[in-house]
C-alpha cells in the first residue's frame, strides 16, 4: 500500500535538504520525494512499502535532527470490484493432449 510521509529536517540549509534527498533516495520502495515549505525543511517522500521509523532515524543519524510529522495511507484508484474483474478474466490454464500420451500444460 502508498503512503505518504512528511519529515521535518533539522533546519532548512541546503546542505541538508540535499542530503535528505540522497537518503530518502536510497530508500527501497520510494517512488517520489519533494521539498516542502519556504525554506524547504520538510521533505514528503511517497512510496510503497517504507518504514517510516527507520527512515527517519537514518535522516536524524546522518543529519542531526529530524522529526517524522505524518504518516498517511494513499488509497489506490481500483475498487476491489475492479481487482476482482481483474482475476477472473485472466486465462485459465489448457490441458492439451499430446500424442505421445505425455500432459502439457499452457
Amino acid at each position: 500500500m502508498k503512503q505518504k510521509i512528511v519529515i521535518k529536517l533539522g533546519n532548512g540549509d541546503k546542505r541538508y535538504s540535499s542530503k535528505a534527498m540522497k537518503i530518502a533516495a536510497g530508500v527501497s520502495g520510494v517512488e517520489s520525494m519533494t521539498l516542502l515549505g519556504e525554506s524547504k525543511d520538510r521533505i514528503m517522500v511517497i512510496g510503497a512499502g517504507i518504514d517510516a521509523v527507520s527512515l527517519t532515524k537514518c535522516m536524524r543519524k546522518k543529519l542531526g535532527s529530524a522529526e517524522l510529522i505524518s504518516l498517511v495511507a494513499i488509497g489506490d484508484n481500483e475498487t476491489e470490484e475492479e481487482k476482482i474483474q481483474a482475476i477472473i478474466q485472466y486465462p485459465k490454464s489448457q490441458v492439451i493432449n499430446i500424442p505421445c500420451g505425455a500432459l502439457l500444460l499452457m
